[in-house]
């Protein structure tokens, strides 16, 4: 089965995916105090799992998963095909702490 992302956004951070690249660091924010994060995977009935930096599971779906979390330093994309899977990390530096 394919464990490919078709789509992987954070709102207000920029970013171009591409569903080769895997670890994506030192991605900018500026004074976010949160973030949506959509991923879609390329096979609808794979299971996609949005983690946080210590690996608690905050989403999990079929096919896809969008979630508004507060903005982490890292969190972490999974995509669960059957037997193969994948993960996207992508490490957050926020230019300017909001108050």
């Amino acid at each position: 089965m394919n464990a490919d992302l078709q789509i992987l956004a954070a709102s207000g951070v920029g970013v171009s995916f591409d569903k080769n690249t895997t670890s994506y660091d030192n991605l900018k924010a500026n004074s976010l105090k949160s973030t949506n994060v959509t991923a879609i995977s390329a096979n609808p009935n794979a299971k996609v799992l949005l983690k946080d930096a210590v690996d608690t599971v905050l989403a999990e779906e079929t096919g896809a998963v969008t979630y508004t979390l507060p903005l982490l330093i890292k969190y972490i994309v999974c995509i669960k095909a059957s037997v193969e899977s994948r993960c996207f990390l992508y490490v957050i530096v926020i230019l300017e702490p909001w108050k």
